[in-house]
């Protein structure tokens, strides 16, 4: 699996910014994803997500697998 997250963050008025992480395969189609928000404490976890593919990947950086599954909450 390849994991990534959002370069640049999305505001969340009132709750500050908000992360997008993907967990992928390798022909990069999107197996789970959430949504974190640090400041307010909240994870959304998307584990069959609308989103099958990465439409645009360069908008993407890499993250560790621990990461990911420490928000998932199997880590």
């Amino acid at each position: 699996m390849k994991y990534f997250k959002t370069i640049q963050p999305q505001m969340v008025p009132g709750k500050g910014f908000a992360w997008m992480l993907y967990e992928c395969d390798d022909n990069l189609k999107v197996v789970r994803m959430l949504n974190h928000i640090p400041e307010a404490a909240e994870t959304a976890k998307y584990p069959n997500p609308v989103v099958k593919r990465l439409m645009q990947p360069e908008k993407l950086e890499a993250c560790e697998e621990k990461m990911f599954l420490d928000l998932w909450g199997t880590g």
